[in-house]
């Protein structure tokens, strides 16, 4: 058996072991603070054992991360070390462990979508049949009736969706040294987790539970961690999610066993269809002519069919060894996965043909992937952003100002971000929100958003629910050239729709509209962009405002462009002052269609009692 299908297994049972025993503890145990207690204990158990390995000795033989590695791991951190584990505690705490488990599941269906959409890696007809089977058996498992589901599922669903966007960013890692990964991962998520948890006013519980959540998250985040990143090496992201679709199996049992959940009906067939979606994956074969073009890269390898170089003087000689080192081009046939040395191209035919060894048809003995163009892979891109249909309060990611550039025509821009506000009454986050942008026609953006926010004030409740519903259309009605003098104008009004519950602090309970006309001017390697409208907030109490600011932008280097910003809002409601607040932030390139927004800010004027400090940290994709 192929080693990364082993790897990739014990992966899965290692963390599909953690979650029945998580839920367990969640009794004693706030779940931001179990989240944080997780990753430490996972970024704690690997320091010791990196800290050992250098003590005693032992031989390295993976290759460290490099200075070029820090914007990726920056951002597996932000996706997969604190907005999944922060959904999936909240999750458990209101979901059965044996439903938990089996939802997942769809942990490796996001993977596998989004490197097939985003990334671009081959999916054939076994896969996408086997993922339908998946997604049938997670849909089935959350229904609760005539229309009616439970909020708990979305939660760990969109834990799920985060851990997607981790894998398929850390398969850019995985020639690096795995511990070190995981390591830092587990030590920075877990520290973000852990200060926000007790800033928010949980509770440290006993020395026993704290070692005994920290050696779960060391086994099953830590190892489990681990071993994924080298099945990654080895088998790509889509083929590795699919294998670790075996953990909530393994939850299953154990919840059953252990917890004496009930076996259900509805259990059984949800579990029979991921079992056989499971299936689809594991009897997938992959074996077809292909080219190896040249390449460098610095990784852990033996010298096999793939690695005929000579070595320098100075080179390690005993194997496996690591340093860095050039392929020829090479052409030849052999089963293979997407590993590192296996992420090529492949010709278009109709999906329904074949692409494993028992469906060859006779006219074509090559591997032929699904014949999906630019047009479906858009139409995926739109169903994805209407499940988890999103958009912040503030305008313009990383910024609250918006600018007057649409998205570009039958383009998706989808910003997934966490962003919050300190005020000296409240603290109020958005965990995680989805802003989603598609330019439907020349100079024309549709925008949508929701999110899930989190509340606490003092002597009123605190929880995590949905937050309203914010829906616009950005038109740009003047783009100048660039040699004229004249800036850009857009208008972009704004409808926030009431689905939160404003008893509880999610969303305003009432419908409001902001009408905007935004302005930019670029200087060369400075763009300012700024403007303001006026916000119609019905509803007792409430006040109709206008919101005005402004933003200088700089391009650093070719990655990286930072800014400040500046705004004003008038007083929204009774009681409510006015408000001025800056932000400085920036947005890097990972590559060409992925992208790392930051920001941070505070108010300069009535800042206590409306922006003590606020940040915004989000992911950007394109498609």
């Amino acid at each position: 058996m192929q080693p990364g299908i082993l790897l990739a297994l014990a992966s899965a049972v290692l963390f599909g072991v953690s979650t029945p025993f998580a839920k367990f503890l969640l009794g004693s145990v706030n779940p931001w603070l179990m989240a944080g207690l997780l990753y430490v204990g996972a970024g704690l158990g690997l320091a010791i054992f990196h800290f050992m390995r250098g003590v005693l000795q032992l031989p390295v033989v993976e290759a460290p991360l490099r200075r070029a590695d820090i914007p990726w791991l920056a951002a597996v951190i932000l996706s997969g070390g604190v907005a999944g584990p922060l959904l999936l505690m909240f999750g458990l705490a209101r979901t059965d462990a044996s439903a938990a488990s089996l939802l997942l599941n769809l942990e490796g269906l996001a993977t596998m979508g989004i490197a097939w959409v985003v990334f671009r890696e081959n999916v054939d007809r076994r896969l996408l049949l086997g993922a339908f089977a998946i997604l049938a058996g997670a849909v089935l498992l959350s229904w609760h009736g005539a229309a009616s589901f439970q909020w708990s599922g979305v939660l760990i669903a969109g834990a799920c969706v985060s851990w997607g966007i981790d894998n398929n960013l850390t398969r850019k890692l995985s020639s690096s040294d795995p511990v070190q990964i995981a390591m830092l991962k587990g030590l920075v998520a877990g520290a973000v987790n852990l200060t926000l948890a007790l800033w928010l006013g949980a509770l440290l519980p006993s020395a026993g539970v704290v070692l005994t959540v920290a050696c779960l998250g060391f086994l099953g985040y830590g190892v489990s961690l681990v071993l994924f990143v080298l099945a990654l090496r080895h088998l790509g992201t889509a083929r590795t999610g699919a294998y670790f679709s075996l953990a909530p199996f393994v939850g299953v049992v154990l919840s059953v066993a252990v917890l004496g959940e009930p076996v259900s009906l509805q259990l059984l067939v949800a579990g029979g269809l991921m079992g056989l979606g499971l299936w689809q994956h594991l009897a997938e074969r992959h074996e077809h002519d292909h080219i190896h073009e040249p390449m460098e890269h610095e990784h852990r390898h033996t010298h096999d069919a793939h690695h005929q170089h000579e070595h320098a003087a100075g080179e390690p000689s005993d194997e496996p060894h690591t340093h860095w080192h050039q392929h020829i081009r090479l052409v030849h046939r052999h089963p293979h996965y997407p590993d590192l040395h296996h992420r090529h191209g492949h010709r278009h035919a109709s999906w329904w043909r074949s692409t494993t060894r028992y469906g060859f048809s006779p006219w074509d003995s090559a591997h032929i992937e699904l014949n999906v163009n630019m047009k479906r892979i858009r139409i995926l891109g739109a169903c994805v952003a209407l499940l988890f249909q999103p958009g912040p309060a503030t305008a313009g990611p990383p910024f609250r100002t918006d600018d007057p550039e649409p998205v570009e025509l039958h383009q998706w821009e989808i910003n997934l971000f966490s962003a919050g506000t300190w005020t000296r009454d409240a603290t109020s986050t958005a965990q995680p929100g989805i802003d989603a942008n598609y330019g439907v026609a020349p100079g024309l953006q549709l925008h949508g958003m929701l999110q899930l926010d989190y509340g606490n004030s003092p002597g009123g409740p605190t929880g995590i629910g949905i937050g309203d519903l914010e829906l616009g259309a950005k038109y740009r009605l003047f783009a100048p050239n660039d040699d004229d003098w004249r800036p850009q104008v857009a208008v972009y009004p704004l409808i926030e729709i009431p689905v939160g519950n404003p008893k509880f602090g999610f969303g305003s309970g009432h419908s409001q509209l902001f009408l905007p006309v935004w302005l930019q001017k670029d200087f060369g390697a400075w763009t300012a962009y700024g403007g303001g409208g006026y916000w119609i907030n019905p509803g007792a109490g409430n006040k109709n405002h206008w919101f005005a600011g402004a933003v200088l932008l700089r391009k650093m280097t070719e990655k990286l462009t930072v800014g400040v910003e500046l705004f004003h809002q008038t007083s929204s409601g009774q009681g409510t002052p006015d408000s001025t607040g800056y932000n400085v932030g920036g947005i890097y390139d990972i590559a060409e269609r992925l992208h790392i927004l930051m920001s941070a800010g505070s108010g300069i004027q009535n800042s206590a009692a409306t922006n003590g400090f606020s940040w915004y940290a989000g992911l950007r994709f394109s498609i």
